[in-house]
């Protein structure tokens, strides 16, 4: 009862104090929320914006191009600063190393910028556009996020509050779940019905999937297409505590790519199978 009253009294007087010592494994998961959430908003702006020019019959123009990198752009943009105005609110609020925490937030960014350039699908822009302005405007992410990180470390860079993560989810995992009806009575509820992910056959089947993909010359303009959602995949998965929800949203895009080459008849039996046999290790069926 001690105990538990101190702790009462302490959370009431000082509502920010820390109960456990946070480690540079939690500021590394803290960053990927940040990241991962402008990632998945770039990769909505352009099925967003490719979906609505299309329907207006100006999808394969220069306007197309413009659009997708800027609103792709603008995510990107939000990112960095809510990674490294993370950065500055963690080291101001703890004893973390500050080297080592500025070290994790330039590989997750450096790693966040190629996702970004990937949500752009560069591959799918080139056929209708110059190759030049868009290898142009992929570079831009990276001598932008340099000129980032140098004004940050010289301390000409303010940067935003950030988001602070939800401490609940609104989301539902169902697994293994059929002929079921999952309602939740929020604004914000999602639903989603996934199995078991196992991670020693996705490693053995990523691998098979990226050595038929070698192999289809068909499909070599949906590449970079699928690289981002292969690479976020990988990433997850190589971390020794991956965020599911992550793997299944990367699975789930990747699919939609590769069953729409499908169903254009470019889809060769060798990545076919592969690919069926990655979506089962990932629990998408």
């Amino acid at each position: 009862m001690a105990s538990r009253t101190l702790a009462t009294w302490m959370v009431c007087r000082y509502p920010s104090c820390m109960l456990a010592k946070p480690t540079i494994e939690d500021f590394a998961r803290l960053l990927d929320w940040h990241l991962d959430k402008a990632a998945a908003a770039a990769e909505r702006e352009f099925k967003a914006i490719t979906t609505r020019r299309n329907a207006e019959g100006r999808y394969r123009s220069g306007g197309t191009v413009t659009e997708v990198f800027e609103a792709v752009h603008s995510e990107f943009d939000k990112g960095v600063h809510a990674a490294l105005g993370e950065l500055t609110r963690i080291a101001s609020k703890t004893v973390l190393d500050r080297h080592h925490m500025r070290r994790l937030t330039e590989e997750g960014l450096r790693r966040f910028a190629e996702r970004c350039k990937g949500a752009t699908r560069p591959a799918t822009l080139r056929t209708f556009a110059p190759a030049g302005p868009i290898d142009q405007r992929l570079a831009k992410f990276d001598t932008d996020l340099e000129h980032h990180l140098r004004q940050f470390d010289v301390g000409f860079l303010e940067v935003f509050e950030p988001e602070v993560p939800p401490i609940m989810s609104a989301s539902i995992i169902a697994h293994n779940v059929s002929g079921v009806a999952i309602q939740q009575g929020t604004a914000h509820s999602t639903q989603h019905v996934a199995g078991e992910i196992n991670i020693p056959q996705a490693r053995l089947a990523i691998a098979a999937f990226e050595h038929a993909l070698e192999d289809a010359s068909t499909l070599a303009v949906d590449r970079n297409e699928i690289n981002g959602d292969l690479n976020t995949i990988k990433a997850q998965l190589s971390k020794t505590s991956y965020s599911k929800a992550i793997v299944i949203e990367a699975g789930r895009s990747l699919r939609n790519l590769v069953e729409g080459a499908i169903s254009n008849a470019l889809m060769p039996p060798a990545l076919a199978n592969a690919a069926a046999a990655l979506w089962k290790a990932l629990g998408l069926g």
